[in-house]
């Protein structure tokens, strides 16, 4: 049995997971949710989804990083809905969907570029966004010593061990599952990283994952 599995398949897991894809689907069904991008109902309705997903991804790596020995430090998390100053660098809402900041330890989301990533793919491909800017946190855990190019490939790899669990629990559909990773089409050579999160999906191994080191 997982490590994901082993920690987290309980009734009131069940039930968190329940209530955010039900969340989901109630956002997904309010009229106006994909007009004008970037309009302040939209933003509301947006950090609604975005704060959906990070409860679930503090909880889940919070028990498989316990599995591991190692204390779970959540992030500080920043949706910013204009230009924002960072430790790490400048950005421009709306040019990216936001990023990790190690030095100020926190993740930050451009809530622009979500919203128009719903209104394409839908919300589950919002909380995928998330979970892979989050794997960025776990190789943190980690320390990892792969490099910036393998950075990347290896935090899609741990969104898609998230994604797994939230899967194999049974309360996303494969069609749901296929449309929200249409978020790695939005990015350049997206492709690549597709591919480490459905490999990280089969084998839901953060080992694996963080085995590629490149």
């Amino acid at each position: 049995m997982s490590a994901l599995i082993s920690r987290f398949a309980n009734v009131t897991s069940m039930l968190r997971i329940a209530a955010f894809l039900l969340a989901l689907a109630i956002l997904a069904a309010t009229p106006g949710f994909t007009s004008a991008h970037g309009a302040n109902d939209d933003e509301v309705y947006i950090e609604d989804v975005i704060a959906q997903a990070v409860s679930d991804l503090d909880q889940i790596w919070d028990g498989v990083l316990a599995d591991y020995g190692i204390e779970y430090l959540p992030p500080d998390v920043v949706i910013y809905t204009d230009d924002i100053d960072t430790s790490c660098g400048f950005l421009v809402s709306g040019e990216n969907y936001g990023m990790f900041c190690g030095e100020d330890y926190a993740i930050y989301i451009d809530a622009a570029s979500m919203v128009e990533l719903a209104g394409d793919y839908g919300l589950f491909a919002v909380a995928v966004a998330v979970a892979d800017i989050w794997g960025y946190t776990v190789q943190d855990h980690f320390g990892t010593t792969a490099t910036m190019d393998f950075q990347d490939v290896q935090a899609s790899c741990l969104a898609g061990a998230w994604a797994w669990y939230v899967w194999d629990a049974g309360w996303v559909s494969d069609e749901v599952l296929y449309d929200g990773m249409g978020y790695y089409d939005t990015l350049e050579d997206g492709e690549f990283f597709a591919e480490a999160f459905l490999y990280g999906l089969e084998t839901d191994s953060v080992a694996d994952c963080l085995e590629l080191v490149g």
